[in-house]
């Protein structure tokens, strides 16, 4: 009976290359901020912000909001922010109640982007080995 479940891990844990079978098989594997850190550890990371702090240090950056609303973060806010940055640059937020859910949903709609564009994947990857050398 458990036959299939040890057969199905056991070909997850072997599959090492960068292909599109592996990155869903071991998206299956892995929490989405190990898969995230994994893959762009340098260029591209999730953090997690209390909205009123985040609003006062990154006042431009675009906040999902949920059910189809983007806007900003609020000063007097008191939910969190899960924030997509590379090298710096807030590039998306997701607002929640809390930290921990914040920062999961961001990982999520980045492992989302990947799926739907994997050449993403090889460019980053390629963009850390040069950010690598280069602060060497």
């Amino acid at each position: 009976m458990m036959n299939p479940v040890l057969n199905a891990l056991q070909v997850a844990l072997e599959v090492r290359t960068v292909d599109d079978l592996t990155l869903k098989v071991s998206r299956g594997m892995i929490h989405p901020k190990q898969f995230i850190h994994e893959l762009a550890g340098g260029i591209l990371n999730v953090k997690s912000w209390r909205a009123a702090e985040f609003a006062m240090k990154k006042p431009t950056c675009p906040i999902w909001k949920g059910h189809g609303v983007f806007g900003i973060a609020e000063k007097h806010g008191t939910t969190h922010i899960g924030v997509i940055e590379s090298l710096g640059i807030s590039i998306i937020g997701v607002e929640e109640s809390s930290a921990h859910v914040a920062r999961n949903r961001a990982c999520a709609i980045a492992m989302l982007v990947f799926e739907n564009h994997p050449e993403l994947i090889k460019t980053l990857q390629k963009m850390t080995e040069e950010f690598r050398v280069i602060s060497s």
